[in-house]
């Protein structure tokens, strides 16, 4: 669980200051009908992510249950901050793959390939000795290196 000093170490700020949103957080459309809030720095990473997941045949924008930031505590552990609340987590198909469920509408072995093509983030489906949440999607790592990735996705 990450805290927020330990977050501002890796470069991501303070999800309570006053102009976090503003400064960090934008709108990414990455399938047609489907909009997420998510940190700037991590966007390139979660828009190929849902544009591969909608490719592996999820309909993502069908039921508009997907949801990104959130500045919030982690469900059931209170006092400690979400990745939604840096805008490095996102929620895909929610009501079909819920918290602590290992059953998920996504092709798992398919998915499993997508994210491991992918820098720093990993799949909450896959989490053994946690709750298993196979809605969840997060980054991990510094806000620099997050951001020099994401720059060559764009270019790519």
């Amino acid at each position: 669980m990450p805290s927020v000093i330990e977050m501002q170490r890796l470069g991501w700020g303070n999800p309570d200051d006053a102009d976090f949103v503003s400064k960090h957080i934008i709108t990414i459309k990455p399938v047609k009908g489907m909009s997420l809030r998510v940190h700037r720095a991590a966007a390139p990473i979660f828009t190929e992510l849902c544009k591969g997941i909608d490719a592996l045949g999820a309909k993502l924008p069908a039921k508009f249950d997907d949801w990104g930031y959130a500045n919030r505590d982690i469900r059931g552990y209170p006092g400690s901050k979400s990745y939604h609340a840096w805008g490095l987590a996102i929620d895909l198909d929610a009501t079909e793959n819920v918290l602590g469920s290992k059953r998920t509408t996504f092709p798992i072995n398919k998915t499993r390939e997508l994210v491991a093509g992918l820098k720093f983030i990993t799949w909450g489906y896959e989490w053994q000795d946690s709750r298993p949440d196979p809605m969840h999607f997060e980054i991990h790592g510094t806000k620099d290196a997050v951001k020099a990735y994401s720059a060559k996705l764009k270019k790519a």
